[in-house]
């Protein structure tokens, strides 16, 4: 089958390389999708990833697009093409025009023949702004991300590189530097650790498109040099080397639907740390997951400090192996076609 998939995020978010990485294997030949209003006879299924990525396609303002009625955005069913839906969050996570966000939400959940959610936890969190037929719906939950970040390497200390103490304590955010990430709470939890724990560092790596948060990264940096900011885009090879060095990795979302991150955390052993939200809890009965209350300093504080104090991180390889085995990311592909294809045929 002849799928096509927009947007193309896979250079910055290796989701996409997960999940149709045993397309060939599955009879699938896919390739990305440049413009969704223009698609080849040969096409026989579209599948859409972040679809707000459709408003720097059109020549008008969102809201005059739907008050127009999304024109030309499905005529390709005319053809008998089918549409997939994977939901990666509910509302982009920075948009000033709700209104026009949601609307086109529920134009995709009318017009898709499949919805693919990750979580059932994430159903109950999209359905708070949008109607969906529970029918074209499944579940099919993110995996390692073995297959195309390497982590081979457990026993390697790749502190050093990074003018990091071999025997330190690295708590590490990784992935791209955005608001809704909430970087600048794991700064002043770290800044409050740092005055009773000498040997923790702090590396904060990913393409900044949050510069309030960066500006005052760089501000404590000049004051203490275990702060370290990598304020770029990073290739997968520098990715798992960035991650071999973290200890605790923490993500301190103010809101989030699926963590991609949290998952690429997994992938390398990390003891996690994530706010305590409901489309998390499924992640709750992981050993290498602790939890804080959302959006408390005091609480992140005192859970990230029992990390550091009971180097928790320093025995889960035997539990990353076994996680990284269970959740193969061909396991996920494979499944991923073997329900597009059951339902769509």
């Amino acid at each position: 089958m002849n799928l096509k998939f927009f947007p193309d995020y896979s250079k910055y978010d290796k989701y996409q390389k997960i999940l149709y990485s045993e397309s060939q294997k599955n009879n699938f030949i896919v390739n990305p999708l440049i413009n969704p209003f223009n698609i080849s006879n040969d096409t026989e299924i579209v599948h859409f990833h972040w679809i707000h990525a459709i408003w720097k396609i059109i020549n008008v303002e969102p809201k005059d697009f739907v008050n127009q009625g999304f024109p030309g955005l499905f005529d390709y069913k005319n053809k008998g093409i089918k549409t997939v839906w994977t939901i990666h969050n509910t509302l982009p996570h920075e948009t000033n025009d709700f209104k026009s966000e949601i609307a086109l939400m529920q134009k995709f959940s009318d017009e898709s023949d499949v919805i693919h959610i990750m979580l059932k936890e994430g159903l109950e969190e999209i359905e708070k702004y949008i109607k969906i037929d529970h029918n074209k719906v499944f579940f099919r939950q993110n995996a390692s991300y073995n297959n195309v970040l390497k982590n081979n390497n457990f026993e390697k200390n790749n502190k050093i590189k990074l003018g990091i103490s071999e025997n330190s304590t690295v708590i590490g955010c990784i992935g791209q530097i955005r608001p809704y990430k909430n970087i600048e709470m794991l700064l002043n939890a770290y800044l409050n650790l740092r005055e009773k724990h000498e040997n923790i560092y702090l590396l904060v790596a990913g393409l900044n498109k949050d510069k309030v948060s960066v500006e005052k990264i760089i501000k404590e940096s000049y004051f203490d040099k275990n702060i370290i900011l990598i304020d770029r885009f990073i290739d997968d090879k520098e990715f798992s080397e960035i991650s071999n060095a973290i200890d605790i990795a923490a993500y301190t979302y103010k809101d989030i639907l699926n963590s991609g991150s949290a998952y690429t955390s997994f992938t390398f052993g990390h003891h996690v740390i994530l706010p305590k939200l409901n489309t998390l809890k499924s992640l709750s009965n992981l050993i290498f997951v602790s939890f804080f209350e959302p959006e408390s300093l005091n609480s992140l504080i005192k859970v990230l400090d029992n990390a550091i104090k009971s180097k928790k991180y320093l025995n889960l390889k035997k539990e990353c192996v076994e996680w990284n085995l269970k959740n193969n990311s061909s396991f996920l592909s494979n499944d991923f076609f073997n329900e597009i294809r059951m339902r769509l045929s």
